[in-house]
Parts: structure tokens; sequence; C-alpha cells
């Protein structure tokens, strides 16, 4: 293996670790969400429940595996989680109309694609303070839950002098209009969770203004990168920002 193609999979497994850190501390936000792991497959699922209604669907996630390798490893899921989805993450862009046709042969429907991104922490987009600011009190983190509606994180996550999470917003008037999360991870990584700007006030820099000042507290709390996972729409933005694409996410619902 050239030291190329080792330097690559080595930052390809590093970006895919905090990807499973940062989620299932996402979701663990009303109920633990751990990582069980085992040769060629990483299940991201809900901890024990008392009741079977209550678990949420479990995710298995593979790394440059053929279809037919993920098929045989996934069969005993069906035992384990009774709903589960396959996130295939491939680093060869030119393979994957061949691979997503095996999948299709074996009877997974393709769900959705997403750009897997990194960013090294070097040359930082331009800071904007008038649109963004962090959220870094929990009476903070209780009214942007209020006005907003959506959950927010443990405030265990947030407080101390190096919190797990650092939370940013973009504020027009006295209203929450966007917001996203910085997790990091035990590999001294940094997992962005959540991105969202309201319909209305898209296309003013503001989801631009919030990414360049995670990025730069980022860069300050640690000497490893950010990672996310990106949507067609969000694939536009992130090279603007200094982010370099390393794979390809395909997410499958399995065969029934």
């Amino acid at each position: 293996m050239s030291a190329a193609r080792e330097a690559t999979d080595q930052k390809i497994l590093r970006a895919a670790d905090s990807f499973f850190h940062g989620f299932t501390l996402h979701r663990s936000r009303t109920f633990p969400y751990i990582i069980t792991r085992s040769e060629g497959l990483t299940v991201l699922h809900d901890a024990p429940r008392k009741k079977l209604k209550d678990v949420r669907r479990a995710e298995a996630i593979t790394i440059d595996r053929t279809p037919s390798d993920v098929h045989s490893e996934t069969e005993q899921l069906n035992h384990e989680h009774p709903r589960w989805s396959l996130g295939a993450i491939y680093t060869d862009e030119a393979s994957l109309a061949e691979i997503e046709a095996q999948y299709r042969e074996l009877g997974y429907r393709l769900v959705a694609r997403e750009a897997f991104f990194t960013h090294d922490h070097r040359n930082l987009p331009t800071l904007n303070p008038n649109l963004t600011e962090r959220i870094s009190t929990w009476e903070g983190m209780e009214r942007y839950a209020q006005t907003t509606g959506r959950k927010p994180y443990r405030r265990s996550d947030m407080e101390g002098d190096s919190p797990q999470v650092r939370f940013y917003c973009s504020v027009s008037e006295t209203d929450i209009v966007g917001a996203v999360a910085s997790i990091q991870t035990p590999s001294d990584t940094f997992w962005v969770s959540n991105l969202w700007v309201t319909e209305e006030r898209r296309r003013e820099g503001r989801a631009t203004a919030m990414m360049a000042l995670l990025l730069l507290e980022n860069s300050r709390a640690g000497e490893g990168m950010t990672v996310l996972l990106s949507s067609k729409t969000g694939a536009h933005l992130y090279p603007r920002l200094g982010f370099e694409q390393i794979g390809t996410l395909l997410l499958y619902q399995p065969p029934k």
C-alpha cells in the first residue's frame, strides 16, 4: 500500500469515528444512543429499552466494503434491531455507479447520497460577527429551545472550561433564524451537527458566518479536523469554506 493511500485510509477512519461519536451524542439528547463495533460493521443504536415500540432506527455503517460482503454482514441485524438502515461510505467516486447497481441487485433501496467532508483548520474563512454568536450558557440554550421548539443539548455537554458541545446561532432582531453545533470527539476531531437556517433568511451569509466562527473556535480548541456530512444542496457551500470531500455516504433501506 502506498503512503498516500495509507494516509487516505487513516483520514477516512478518523473522520468516520468523528461521525459515530458526534451522531450518537446528538441522538442521546433524548435517550442514550450507543456504538457497537464488529469487524467491517459499526452499528449506532439505542441502548436497551423497556418497550419495543420506543426503539429508534439503528444505523449500520460500513467503509469501502463490497456490497456482497456488506449484505452478508448485515443479515444478523434483522434479528437484533427491529428497524435499521445502511450507511455505506466509499472513497472512490469513480466506482459509485457500479456499487449502486450491485446494491440494487441485492434489493437495497437508495434513500440519499451525502458528501463526507473534512477541514484541516487551515485557510479559515473570514468572520462576520454581525450575523452569528455563540450560545455559551445553559440559560441561552433553554431560550433557544423555547423559541425554536427544538430539543436542546444536555447541560452537562455544554458546561465547563472545555465543553464537549459548542453551539452557535444566527439572530435577526430578536428571532433565532439559524443554528449549528460543534461536538468534540475522543479522537480530537469535531463533528458538525445540524446546520440550519430558516428558509426566508437564507442567501444572507448566515450559514457561512456560523461555520466561520465554528471553525475558528474548533482550531483553537484542538489540533484535529472538523468533519461533516452534507446533502447535495449543502455540498456547494462547504468547499468555499475550505472543506475537502473525502468520500460519499450512500444511505439505503435494506431488503424486506
